[in-house]
């Protein structure tokens, strides 16, 4: 598991994002209004994790046989791996996500507001990104493998 190649996808994400937004207006999928996107989630009964941005993707991904472009499809599936990983994090891993890696808040800042050593907050973010990786985002790297990633 490469724990550098991980937190670069979660850095990323708002990007990923971004550009799958931009790249659905200039491809023309639908009459777009932009819009302003939450990264917060609502926990369902089922424990599923609902955010704007994981409608936006399913809602572009229910597209995808109307020619999108290659470039399009590989992003949209690629946030879509890391949408479903997500949604195996507890409440407290995912606020730790959105910390750390959405919003690049510094470990020592992190550790402080959360009354841990770093010592202790590396390992918590040890088992995040390994529960991460073995929950959806192994894929990622899997179709890296085959040449699928843009």
């Amino acid at each position: 598991m490469d724990k550098k190649k991980i937190e670069e996808y979660l850095t990323g994400y708002k990007s990923m994002v971004s550009r799958a937004e931009a790249l659905s207006i200039k491809e023309g999928i639908e009459d777009y209004s932009l819009q302003a996107y939450s990264y917060s989630e609502v926990k369902s009964d089922t424990n599923e994790v609902f955010s704007d941005v994981e409608q936006f993707v399913t809602d572009k991904m229910d597209k995808l046989d109307n020619g999108v472009s290659d470039e399009l499809k590989n992003l949209l599936e690629e946030i879509r791996i890391i949408n479903v990983s997500l949604q195996s994090l507890t409440d407290e891993e995912y606020g730790f996500v959105q910390e750390r890696y959405f919003k690049q808040t510094p470990s020592q800042i992190i550790a402080d507001d959360w009354g841990m050593t770093r010592r202790n907050l590396y390992y918590y973010r040890e088992r995040v990104l390994e529960k991460l990786y073995n929950h959806g985002m192994q894929y990622l790297f899997e179709r890296s493998k085959n040449g699928d990633r843009n």
